[in-house]
């Protein structure tokens, strides 16, 4: 008899975490859509970072591979100088 109190305690111990858990998760994503506010930066400027330390300029400096910047949207000749994908040669074999 004391085996199966045992589980049934358990088994209501893991139903109510459960319930718990599912009832803070639902409010934390209500929570969460009605903060959300659609970004008002639509493009990308490169002389947005100028002002920021070096190690966030290095980085960002250069777009992502498949990504063009701001000057060479704006520019009437385009040209391919986007960095290849790091892994390319591995992705095509």
């Amino acid at each position: 008899m004391l085996a199966w109190g045992s589980i049934l305690v358990a088994a209501g111990t893991v139903a109510f975490g459960r319930l718990r858990w599912q009832q803070k998760t639902t409010a934390l994503r209500a929570t969460m859509r009605a903060a959300w506010r659609p970004s008002s930066v639509a493009t990308y400027d490169a002389r947005e970072i100028e002002t920021l330390p070096l190690p966030v300029h290095t980085s960002q400096a250069e777009p992502l591979p498949g990504e063009t910047t701001e000057a060479e949207r704006s520019s009437t000749k385009a040209t391919s100088s986007a960095r290849p994908w790091p892994f390319e040669s591995i992705a095509n074999s």
